[in-house]
Protein backbone atom coordinates (compact mmCIF):
# COMPACT_ATOMS: atom_id res chain seq x y z
CA UNK A 1 0.00 0.00 0.00
CA UNK A 2 2.87 2.41 0.89
CA UNK A 3 4.24 1.79 -2.73
CA UNK A 4 1.40 2.16 -4.26
CA UNK A 5 0.36 5.54 -2.91
CA UNK A 6 3.45 7.43 -2.72
CA UNK A 7 3.95 6.47 -6.50
CA UNK A 8 0.34 7.44 -7.26
CA UNK A 9 -0.50 10.67 -9.36
CA UNK A 10 -3.75 10.39 -9.13
CA UNK A 11 -5.54 13.40 -8.52
CA UNK A 12 -8.08 12.34 -6.30
CA UNK A 13 -7.03 9.12 -3.56
CA UNK A 14 -10.03 7.18 -2.36
CA UNK A 15 -9.51 3.98 0.02
CA UNK A 16 -12.07 1.20 0.02
CA UNK A 17 -12.01 -2.17 2.40
CA UNK A 18 -14.29 -3.66 4.36
CA UNK A 19 -13.52 -3.36 8.30
CA UNK A 20 -14.22 0.60 9.24
CA UNK A 21 -10.95 2.35 11.11
CA UNK A 22 -13.74 4.70 12.66
CA UNK A 23 -17.27 4.22 13.20
CA UNK A 24 -19.73 4.73 15.98
CA UNK A 25 -21.53 1.42 15.55
CA UNK A 26 -22.54 0.51 19.51
CA UNK A 27 -22.02 -3.39 18.42
CA UNK A 28 -18.53 -3.48 16.94
CA UNK A 29 -15.72 -0.74 17.61
CA UNK A 30 -14.02 0.21 15.04
CA UNK A 31 -11.05 -1.72 14.13
CA UNK A 32 -8.12 -0.02 16.10
CA UNK A 33 -5.07 -1.90 14.92
CA UNK A 34 -6.15 -1.59 11.42
CA UNK A 35 -6.29 2.03 12.31
CA UNK A 36 -2.44 2.12 13.57
CA UNK A 37 -1.73 0.61 10.39
CA UNK A 38 -3.18 2.49 7.43
CA UNK A 39 -4.41 6.10 9.01
CA UNK A 40 -0.84 7.23 9.24
CA UNK A 41 -0.34 6.06 5.29
CA UNK A 42 -3.51 7.59 4.45
CA UNK A 43 -2.49 11.17 5.80
CA UNK A 44 1.35 10.90 4.42
CA UNK A 45 -0.06 10.43 1.17
CA UNK A 46 -2.88 12.30 1.37
CA UNK A 47 -5.90 10.43 0.93
CA UNK A 48 -8.86 12.73 0.63
CA UNK A 49 -11.80 9.98 0.92
CA UNK A 50 -12.11 6.73 2.85
CA UNK A 51 -15.16 3.89 1.98
CA UNK A 52 -15.54 1.09 4.68
CA UNK A 53 -18.69 -1.67 4.82
CA UNK A 54 -18.82 -4.22 7.72
CA UNK A 55 -21.12 -1.94 9.79
CA UNK A 56 -24.81 -3.32 8.92
CA UNK A 57 -25.15 0.81 8.78
CA UNK A 58 -24.87 4.07 7.08
CA UNK A 59 -22.38 6.79 8.42
CA UNK A 60 -20.55 10.06 7.83
CA UNK A 61 -17.92 10.25 10.24
CA UNK A 62 -16.52 13.79 11.33
CA UNK A 63 -13.11 14.13 8.95
CA UNK A 64 -10.25 12.82 10.96
CA UNK A 65 -6.78 14.41 10.21
CA UNK A 66 -8.42 15.68 7.25
CA UNK A 67 -10.04 12.89 6.05
CA UNK A 68 -13.36 12.34 4.92
CA UNK A 69 -14.59 8.86 6.43
CA UNK A 70 -17.87 6.89 5.37
CA UNK A 71 -19.21 3.21 6.08
CA UNK A 72 -21.86 2.03 3.57
CA UNK A 73 -22.84 -1.35 5.01
CA UNK A 74 -26.69 -0.89 4.74
CA UNK A 75 -27.00 -2.63 1.75
CA UNK A 76 -28.06 -5.90 3.39
CA UNK A 77 -29.22 -6.38 6.65
CA UNK A 78 -29.60 -3.72 9.25
CA UNK A 79 -28.01 -3.62 11.89
CA UNK A 80 -31.13 -1.59 13.85
CA UNK A 81 -30.56 0.82 17.20
CA UNK A 82 -26.93 0.36 16.06
CA UNK A 83 -25.42 3.93 15.78
CA UNK A 84 -24.00 6.05 18.99
CA UNK A 85 -25.49 9.30 18.15
CA UNK A 86 -23.31 11.06 20.46
CA UNK A 87 -19.94 9.06 19.46
CA UNK A 88 -16.96 12.43 19.40
CA UNK A 89 -16.61 11.02 15.42
CA UNK A 90 -20.40 10.91 14.50
CA UNK A 91 -21.75 13.17 12.23
CA UNK A 92 -24.86 11.79 10.83
CA UNK A 93 -25.97 8.00 9.74
CA UNK A 94 -29.08 5.88 9.23
CA UNK A 95 -29.46 2.74 10.90
CA UNK A 96 -33.31 2.21 10.11
CA UNK A 97 -33.54 1.85 6.08
CA UNK A 98 -31.24 0.14 3.66
CA UNK A 99 -29.10 2.82 1.53
CA UNK A 100 -26.52 3.11 -1.22
CA UNK A 101 -24.08 5.71 -1.59
CA UNK A 102 -23.76 7.34 -5.22
CA UNK A 103 -20.26 9.15 -5.27
CA UNK A 104 -19.82 11.86 -8.02
CA UNK A 105 -16.48 13.68 -8.84
CA UNK A 106 -15.95 16.95 -10.85
CA UNK A 107 -12.75 18.72 -10.81
CA UNK A 108 -11.96 19.53 -7.02
CA UNK A 109 -15.25 18.06 -5.51
CA UNK A 110 -16.51 14.92 -4.79
CA UNK A 111 -20.67 14.21 -4.46
CA UNK A 112 -21.00 11.50 -2.08
CA UNK A 113 -24.83 10.89 -1.59
CA UNK A 114 -26.72 8.56 0.58
CA UNK A 115 -29.62 7.21 -1.11
CA UNK A 116 -32.40 4.48 0.57
CA UNK A 117 -34.10 2.42 -1.89
CA UNK A 118 -37.58 4.82 -2.21
CA UNK A 119 -35.71 7.34 -3.85
CA UNK A 120 -35.02 9.63 -1.06
CA UNK A 121 -31.76 11.03 -0.43
CA UNK A 122 -30.84 10.35 3.26
CA UNK A 123 -27.25 12.21 3.12
CA UNK A 124 -25.46 14.40 1.11
CA UNK A 125 -21.68 15.86 1.76
CA UNK A 126 -19.27 17.46 -0.62
CA UNK A 127 -15.59 16.89 -0.15
CA UNK A 128 -13.14 18.84 -1.65
CA UNK A 129 -9.33 17.39 -2.38
CA UNK A 130 -7.76 20.18 0.28
CA UNK A 131 -10.75 20.12 3.00
CA UNK A 132 -14.38 19.08 3.45
CA UNK A 133 -16.73 22.17 2.44
CA UNK A 134 -20.18 21.26 2.63
CA UNK A 135 -22.54 19.17 4.36
CA UNK A 136 -26.49 18.76 3.78
CA UNK A 137 -29.29 16.35 5.33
Amino acid sequence: LKDALSSSKAYWKVAYFHHAIYSSGKMHPPYFKLRSQLEPLFVEFKVNVVFAGHFHVYERLKPQKGIQYYVAGSGGKLMKGNLNRSSEVFATGNDEVQIFLLSEIEGSEMVVTAIDLSGKVVDRSRVSRESIVEATR
